[in-house]
């Protein structure tokens, strides 16, 4: 089968042409230049866009056109049986791709069972998930990994021929039955039945169970009734032991109305002599104001002592300072007798001396000196006096200022001590004169509240007097208010103790019972106290009430769980369905054992052809260096090279290699899966860019054989497979 031709609106690509020829197609492009989109583009073509996929890295989202157009594309082919165009649109209701149409080239008539869903499998012979793992080799993709449908096309062709035949697709078909009777503790059949006739046994049980306990119960509730008669009978007894009880107190309640009214009467006699409340309220009030006046007599008194001591004091700090008994006048005498004369300034004196003695110095100059004339000398010898004696005076004169400013320093001194004591003297007179004052002003707050005292206490000793001749002062009036006071008290409380309980005779009596018999005759007081008794008789009510319940529960219950008869019957029907699954079951574990078993002989089979046929193109590619291919199912690689016997796993090579070894593998896989008419393209993006140059050579060399069998495009970003396969024949170089 041949692309001719593909034209792509598909993520970057907008409404871009690739024109295919047959053979080997070697497309070289920089990176992010389209490359892996055009693989993409041709694998959604055949086998259709995966919606269901979610996410902004599901195909449906990462290949929108960049442009914001729908997404579509074309694409031209042609096999044996003629030439084809398959074209993929948005559908009505929005799909990407979601409208498909396959017609003839050359009358665009639509190809009969052709569908968007079989187009892939129609001409490229295999599904979706093989084309993957086989000719579909996209970056980073060269491992392949296992899968049910490329291991049924695998080992049913070289086993049997046939590709509907798998291993993985039988023994999951046994497991899902085997499962479907156990597939573990809890799920399936056999568990299921195991739990229905373990939940029948217990159903049983508990009807023996319950039954057990409905008798006992039954026991226990007749005791229960028992216990409450008890109580009921010690109820009514209670109820004649408060009549007897309250016909006792009715009468002492008489007694007692009695007595409280005789005594009631003899307080009436004693406060018969009293004054009245008013009156004693009043007599209070003045005996509190005269004990208040004694108080405040009293208080004076000591005020007036304290006062009379502070002023003795203030005399006598006076009269033991030393100015006493000075009046202000001779003070004032005093300090001026300490005030001095200034002293006389004589430096008058000797500056006119020295103005003498120059003027002198002075004539003799203007007049000439002649030493022969007696006057030049007597001028001078005047200039010589007054020189002298104004330096005699000069000096006496600093003597006497120095004498003259100590003396005036030294009265000064006295001057300010006699001030200070003078000050002080004149405070004690003014602290003197005030503490007198005080002291005849609280003399004379004493007389008169003594006065008041008096007067007031002669008046409320004359009026209680009256009906307590005894008393003689105020505390004895206080004490006999208190006493009248507290006998007019307990009068008051005696007729109101008297009312009480007259009242309370008349209460109890009214409340004797009627019938006479019912407290006629010994009635003694039941064992139980009345709060006993109910709270027995409340917790025997509640444990009969939750008996009854209980009983009612479980009688409920044995009728919900049934007849055991019926639930014997079940119990031997669950348990020969039990038997015969368990049959069941083991006979697939023996088939599934069997299987494996095959399986094993067809893993022999299926690994050597296989690895085999990858070993040859291996030993192409990396020049004869390994000479086996090891392959399990899982698609786990080894390889053995000459002369060493030791198979090494393909994780221990180096990446080139190990990207060797994939490859070598997937061309394997394409010969013995792919159809051999009409083979499907092969499809490789920059799946050599880890080959070293020597390796490229070989794998292209190999390719280029491959490419007279089917198309192959080989898209890359290098230029090393455009420069080594130029001018061979059957190989196009294409750019985008």
């Amino acid at each position: 089968m041949q692309i001719r031709r593909m034209t792509a609106t598909f993520g970057k690509l907008h409404a871009q042409n690739l024109a295919l020829a047959p053979g080997l197609n070697v497309i070289t492009a920089p990176n992010e230049s389209g490359k892996s989109t055009w693989t993409h583009f041709l694998y959604v073509m055949f086998y259709g866009l995966n919606t269901r996929e979610r996410g902004a890295l599901a195909d449906k989202n990462r290949f929108l056109p960049w442009d914001g157009s729908n997404m579509q594309g074309r694409m031209d082919i042609a096999d044996n049986s003629g030439a084809y165009v398959i074209a993929r649109t948005a559908s009505r209701s929005g799909a990407p791709l979601g409208e498909f149409h396959c017609t003839y080239a050359d009358t665009a008539t639509e190809v009969p069972g052709i569908t968007g869903q079989n187009c892939g499998e129609h001409f490229l012979g295999v599904p979706g998930r093989v084309y993957e793992r086989s000719a579909f080799i996209t970056q980073n993709s060269l491992i392949v990994e296992q899968d049910n449908e490329l291991e049924r096309r695998i080992v049913s062709l070289i086993t049997t021929g046939e590709e509907d035949i798998s291993y993985s697709d039988s023994f999951s078909r046994l497991k899902k039955q085997l499962n479907h009777r156990r597939s573990n503790s809890k799920m399936g059949q056999i568990p299921r039945l195991e739990r229905e006739i373990e939940a029948l046994q217990q159903q049983l049980d508990a009807l023996g169970q319950l039954s057990q306990q409905a008798g006992l119960i039954q026991d226990q509730l007749a005791q229960l009734q028992s216990q409450r008669q008890e109580l009921l009978r010690q109820q009514e007894q209670w109820v004649l032991w408060d009549a007897q009880q309250t016909a006792h107190a009715c009468q002492q309640a008489e007694n007692d109305a009695q007595a409280a009214q005789s005594r009631a009467a003899f307080l009436d006699e004693q406060v018969a002599a009293l004054p009245d409340a008013s009156e004693l309220s009043r007599l209070s009030v003045q005996t509190t104001a005269a004990v208040q006046a004694q108080n405040d007599a009293q208080t004076a008194r000591q005020t007036a002592q304290q006062a009379q001591q502070a002023a003795d004091i203030a005399q006598a700090k006076l009269e033991a300072h030393p100015f006493y008994p000075r009046t202000e006048t001779q003070l004032q005498h005093k300090r001026s007798e300490l005030l001095s004369p200034d002293i006389p300034d004589s430096s008058w004196l000797v500056q006119l001396l020295f103005c003498l003695a120059g003027l002198a110095v002075g004539i003799t100059a203007i007049a000439g000196w002649d030493a022969h004339l007696p006057q030049s000398y007597l001028l001078l010898g005047v200039a010589l006096a007054c020189f002298s004696i104004a330096i005699v005076f000069s000096f006496r004169h600093r003597v006497h200022r120095r004498q003259a400013v100590a003396l005036q320093t030294e009265r000064t001194r006295q001057l300010a001590a006699f001030d200070d004591s003078a000050d002080a003297y004149r405070t004690l007179q003014k602290e003197a004169a005030i503490a007198l004052d005080r002291a005849q002003q609280a003399k004379a707050t004493t007389e008169r509240l003594s006065q008041k005292y008096r007067e007031q206490e002669m008046m409320v000793l004359w009026q209680i007097q009256q009906f307590r001749s005894t008393v003689t002062d105020l505390s004895g009036a206080q004490r006999a208010l208190i006493d009248a006071q507290k006998c007019r008290t307990n009068a008051a409380k005696a007729h109101q103790n008297a009312e009480n309980a007259t009242l309370r005779a008349k209460l109890l009596c009214e409340h004797l019972p009627n019938s006479p018999a019912m407290v006629d005759g010994a009635v003694f007081q039941p064992p139980l106290s009345k709060a006993q008794l109910q709270e027995d008789l409340q917790q025997t009510e509640t444990a009969i009430a939750t008996a009854q319940t209980r009983l009612d529960t479980l009688t409920g219950q044995l009728r919900t769980l049934g007849d055991s008869e019926d639930l014997n019957a079940q119990l031997a029907r669950h348990r020969q369905q039990l038997s015969r699954n368990q049959q069941e079951y083991n006979a697939l574990t023996l088939a599934m054992d069997a299987l494996s078993q095959a399986n094993i002989t067809l893993q022999n089979r299926f690994s050597p052809a296989l690895g085999a046929r990858a070993a040859e193109i291996f030993r192409q590619i990396t020049g004869e260096k390994y000479t086996k291919v090891l392959l399990n199912r899982d698609f786990s690689l080894s390889v053995e090279m000459p002369n060493d016997p030791t198979m090494h796993s393909a994780q221990l090579l180096s990446q080139g290699a190990a990207d060797q070894l994939y490859l070598a593998v997937r061309l394997a896989i394409c010969d013995m899966v792919l159809p051999s008419e009409n083979a499907a393209p092969l499809i490789l993006d920059d799946a050599l860019v880890s080959f070293d140059d020597e390796r490229l050579h070989a794998a292209l060399d190999y390719l280029v054989q491959e490419g007279e069998r089917r198309q192959i495009l080989l898209f890359s970003c290098q230029k090393r497979e455009r420069e080594y396969l130029a001018g061979r024949k059957g190989v196009t170089f294409l750019s985008l």
